[in-house]
């Protein structure tokens, strides 16, 4: 078990280790780019050495750590959250990708089958490969696949499962896409509804850009008098006369770390402002490394500046103590809104978004 700082779940769960870079989200995509960066490579750089965790999976490299782009699985985790008692949110692969191309399928329907057997823990699923979860947790082989080991797993531990016990989609599973900004959400959210899962959800970490979801977060579409509406993106399928539709939790939150990239403020309200219009569950992560002045208080913001000496005009020797940008720096602001934001770090940047923290989630299934 790896205990976690992470706001929105209980515990971490790594039964598959290493990754690759695929997009902005995880620092300058697959490039050399310095800005932002996976803290998870940062992570694991530490544990890099000979006969340690990540020996072969990250390397140091002149922009920082990097992937390898080799994806293991660690055999002797699989059994783990079936020796935690007590339930528990948990958070698959902080330090990897479930999903990744690497990864073979039975080893995804390894870690399927542990989920399964898990059955008082909730799982939390991310990926940003969302085509490839479409693709395997959608066919009928890689199901069974899923079954079949749980049920044989199940036999060589001992335990005990009535008929029909195991159900598909698993109902403490929850599936759910890393989504940066509108690129990336029009690519990947598509795929996660095709994709059968109790609970789909968005990571909308690190928010990178302004997003317009409302499309993708109305509940379930239903036909207009009974009509054969067409659905305009073909991914999404059709059920029984609507559209299996359905974005339960929205988990929004600018970047931290070395090298951070600031995030609207306008992006941030926005996104919660969406998710409020559709009833669907907002939780507010973290302003990350900035912080703009429109979220402090007076006081926090007079602390940001030097003390003006006596007989001085105030203006010209009064001093920022930490790093500011305004942002954006486009010829066009968001929103028709340019906003000052200071490098105050995750912890003092905190993650009130207009007077109160934002905690919904979707309710955890115990079937």
């Amino acid at each position: 078990m790896g205990d976690t700082s992470i706001e929105w779940t209980d515990v971490v769960w790594n039964p598959t280790r290493g990754c690759s870079r695929v997009s902005p989200g995880c620092g300058g995509g697959t490039s050399g780019n310095r800005k932002g960066g996976c803290y998870a490579e940062r992570m694991a750089i530490r544990l890099a050495g000979p006969g340690q965790p990540y020996e072969n999976l990250v390397k140091s490299t002149p922009a920082g750590p990097r992937w390898t782009g080799k994806v293991v699985l660690d055999a002797e985790k699989l059994a783990e959250p079936l020796r935690w008692r007590k339930p528990r949110r948990v958070f698959v692969n902080s330090m990897s990708d479930l999903f990744h191309e690497s990864l073979q399928v039975k080893d995804i329907a390894r870690v399927f089958a542990a989920m399964a057997l898990a059955r008082r823990h909730t799982f939390q699923v991310l990926t940003k490969r969302a085509a490839v979860m479409a693709r395997t947790v959608g066919s009928e082989d890689f199901k069974g696949l899923v079954l079949s080991i749980a049920s044989m797993e199940a036999t060589r531990r001992g335990l005990e499962l009535e008929p029909g016990e195991l159900r598909w989609p698993l109902p403490n599973v929850w599936l759910g896409v890393s989504v940066e900004d509108q690129q990336r959400a029009d690519e990947r959210i598509p795929e996660l509804l095709r994709t059968p899962a109790a609970v789909r959800w968005l990571s909308c970490e690190p928010l990178l850009g302004p997003l317009e979801l409302s499309q993708y977060l109305k509940p379930t579409l239903h036909t207009n008098r009974g009509e054969q509406l067409q659905h305009p993106d073909p991914r999404i399928p059709h059920e029984g006369g609507r559209w299996a539709w359905g974005i339960a939790w929205v988990v929004g939150g600018g970047e931290s770390g070395p090298g951070a990239r600031p995030m609207h403020p306008v992006w941030a309200r926005r996104l919660r402002d969406q998710c409020v219009a559709a009833g669907t569950c907002f939780f507010f992560k973290q302003w990350g490394a900035w912080k703009p002045y429109c979220a402090m208080t007076e006081q926090e913001a007079d602390a940001l500046y030097e003390t003006v000496p006596e007989g001085m005009p105030p203006d010209s020797t009064r001093q920022c103590r930490v790093p500011e940008v305004a942002f954006p720096t486009e010829p066009l602001p968001v929103g028709g809104e340019v906003h000052t934001l200071f490098a105050l770090g995750k912890k003092a940047a905190g993650r009130v978004l207009d007077g109160r923290t934002w905690d919904e989630m979707p309710e955890v299934s115990r079937g």
